[in-house]
Parts: C-alpha cells; structure tokens; sequence
C-alpha cells in the first residue's frame, strides 16, 4: 500500500487492538475499505477485527475476499460462502466488499477458486464469472459506473438549460435593439 493520505496505519490499528479498544480498531479500518486500490492485507486485518468481536459472518466475508487461507480463518470462510452457496451471480457480487468489486479481476479469481468450488459454488454461477472475465462488455456495471453516469446526464441538463436561457436573453437582447 502506498504511503499516501489515505493509508492505514497497521501499527496504530494494532496499539487500539493491544489496549482492548477493537471497536477503535474497526472504525480505523472500515474508513479506509472504500478507497480505490485492491489490499488484500488490509481487507485480513479486518476480517482479524470482525473475528475478534465475534462476528464470524462478516470475518468470512472479508477473509475470503482477502485472498488468504489460514487455518484459523477456515470456519469464518465456511460460514460465510455456506450462507451464499445458492445465490446468484449478482447476489453474490452485490456480498462482496466495494474495494473487490471495482477490480473484476481480483474478484473473478477469488469466487473462482478452488475453496469456493468445494463449498458448493453453483456451476451455473462459475460459469458466469468465466463469461464476465472473458468477456468485461457483460460485467454488470458498479456503483461507481452508475453514479457517472447520474453526473453526466446532470450535467448535460444543466448545459442544456444555460444554452437555452442564453438563447432566450440574446433573441431578447437583439428584438430590443432592433426594435429601437
């Protein structure tokens, strides 16, 4: 991860974890799952968090995003892809974390493990993410697709309100001088 601004500093996310405060802990973390760079250690670390305070559903879901198969991460990871075995291709991209859904890639290679396989993946629903990996025209657009084209389609009716009004004011503007 980069040195920027929006970092997180794992070593204060580890002091708040070390002092007991694992909900300072989650909020340092959960600020920073937005940002636009895929970081599989920062999505660990959370997942680590939510396990930590016991809530082992969102833990598999953010350690499964991870990438990462540690042992201890096995029933979280479990639980997590048990409760979606049956979901559809957009359920089941609609479940994972905003960071992981901007990246087709990252989030093709990650429902299309192995793990995911033996925990029940519908064939009908790998065969979807092959198609959408091979074939990106088919991906089903993201939030922040949507919200483009929400500012475009703003913005092309306000231009088209100035032009109009400015139309009005110089046909006002040459009436008024001919007319004199």
């Amino acid at each position: 991860m980069s040195a920027d601004a929006g970092a997180v500093d794992f070593q204060k996310v580890d002091e708040e974890l070390s002092s007991g405060r694992l909900w300072r802990a989650k909020e340092m973390l959960q600020g920073r799952l937005t940002q636009p760079l895929f970081d599989e250690l920062l999505l660990e670390k959370y997942g680590n968090v939510l396990l930590l305070m016991g809530d082992r559903l969102e833990a598999g879901r953010y350690l499964f995003a991870s990438g990462k198969r540690n042992p201890e991460y096995k029933n979280a990871i479990e639980l997590f892809l048990s409760r979606h075995k049956n979901a559809d291709i957009e359920q089941l991209i609609s479940e994972m974390p905003l960071m992981v859904r901007r990246h087709r890639d990252v989030l093709s290679s990650i429902l299309s493990s192995s793990d995911f396989a033996e925990h029940g993946c519908p064939e009908a629903v790998r065969a979807a993410l092959s198609e959408t990996a091979l074939h990106p025209e088919r991906q089903i657009p993201t939030s922040p697709t949507r919200l483009k084209f929400f500012l475009i389609v703003i913005g092309l009716g306000i231009a088209a309100v100035f032009l109009a009004g400015l139309y009005v004011i110089l046909r006002f503007l040459i009436s008024a001088t001919l007319g004199s």
